[in-house]
């Protein structure tokens, strides 16, 4: 952590470092609304005006291959508007699924992946999805209709937790927020049995907790109420909160690996690494939502403009991660001729790389490995660093002779 506090300081002390966002080719002006990637290399965009009276738009779905340098139209169909798209295999196959409406009235839009792409289906559905989240090859989704989390098993769908505020999900499992019982609550096995938070975050009553955003890195929650610019967070799945003041007005945020991204209302982009004590700007783009998946952060605009980011332009954060820490095991430490390290069951890796002292890379490892031979290393100190999807953990190692 001394090395990430250090890296901080000094990103601080140069303000011209900053992530960089450029345009990449999207082949629309049509508005777009969210995206989903398979793989760090094919990814689905979808969009289409929002629904009015005047509504003359193209519901469009956007296919990359290249990690959303470039897209193409793969589909599209007139006066309709899709909000939400996600991929799941189930029985063997893949399908991606896009969420439309059109004059009140609620679509999901298919087709098949693998096998290869087949005719789309259009059916029209008695619920309306406000939050579309995918973890481990299940979908989970906020219904707007009821305010029910619910899971989508084969086009049917299952109730999972009534009367819902927000909900997240990752390893630790489901995360939601209950406005009406000013709580959060938390189920490590995805539904089945429920834990209570006994704290409500400082400041904020059960209107404010209800329209806030909310994001979760690892076991770390954070909170920031729609009008106001405070961030609440937590290292412990809300039992003790920390309130930063201040920070830019009436922005929409995400948490990438390392940082927090803040969209305002005027599209002035920020972002802050230590949890809001520190904002910087990083511009003005016409664009109305930010999305982060596989360490690729990508900015939608109402016109068909697509920014991106990668690695958040080199910029190391500091989010509190040791909730995320205890769950690796490295042992023995220190050691003398294998150094032997333990993951958690279902988190993913997208790199693993033990640097020197120094900062020089030794080594970078296939993801399978679970060990290193330190045999040949000098005795000292190194860092072993991993980067997941969670976020990225960097680890004092001792060689020992």
């Amino acid at each position: 952590m001394k090395v990430l506090v250090g890296l901080v300081l000094f990103l601080f002390s140069f303000p011209h470092l900053r992530a960089q966002w450029y345009e990449v080719n999207s082949n629309t002006s049509e508005q777009l609304n969210d995206i989903f990637f398979v793989d760090s290399t094919t990814g689905f965009c979808v969009g289409g005006d929002n629904i009015s009276a005047s509504f003359q738009g193209n519901g469009i779905i956007l296919k990359t291959e290249d990690s959303g340098e470039n897209w193409e139209t793969i589909y599209s169909i007139d006066s309709l508007s899709f909000q939400h798209v996600a991929v799941i295999t189930e029985s063997n196959q893949t399908k991606l699924l896009a969420f439309a409406s059109r004059n009140g009235m609620f679509y999901m839009v298919s087709t098949l992946l693998s096998p290869p792409m087949q005719d789309w289906n259009i059916e029209q559905i008695n619920y309306k999805p406000i939050d579309v989240r995918v973890y481990d090859n299940k979908l989970y989704l906020h219904d707007a209709l009821d305010l029910g989390l619910k899971r989508l098993i084969d086009n049917d769908l299952f109730l999972i937790k009534s009367q819902i505020g927000m909900f997240n999900v990752n390893s630790y499992g489901l995360i939601i927020m209950n406005a009406s019982a000013s709580n959060i609550e938390r189920s490590s096995d995805f539904g089945n049995t429920w834990f209570s938070t006994q704290t409500f975050p400082p400041g904020l009553n059960a209107n404010q907790f209800n329209n806030s955003d909310f994001a979760c890195f690892g076991d770390t929650l954070i909170i920031k109420a729609t009008y106001g610019s405070n961030i609440h967070y937590s290292n412990d799945f809300g039992n003790e909160w920390n309130t930063v003041i201040g920070g830019p007005d009436n922005y929409s945020l995400i948490v990438s690996t390392d940082l927090i991204y803040g969209l305002a209302i005027d599209s002035n982009l920020y972002y802050t690494a230590n949890f809001g004590i520190d904002w910087i700007s990083q511009g003005v783009y016409n664009v109305n939502s930010i999305h982060y998946q596989y360490n690729m952060g990508f900015l939608l605009g109402e016109s068909g403009n697509i920014f991106k980011t990668n690695n958040n332009g080199g910029i190391t954060g500091q989010l509190d991660i040791e909730g995320l820490k205890k769950k690796i095991d490295i042992y023995p430490n220190p050691a003398k001729e294998i150094l032997t390290f333990q993951l958690p069951e279902g988190l993913k890796l997208n790199k693993i790389q033990l640097a020197n002292s120094n900062g020089q890379i030794i080594e970078t490892l296939s993801l399978s490995r679970r060990e290193i031979d330190t045999s040949n290393l000098a005795a000292g100190i190194y860092f072993l660093t991993f980067e997941t999807s969670e976020g990225t953990i960097t680890e004092k190692v001792v060689i020992a002779r």
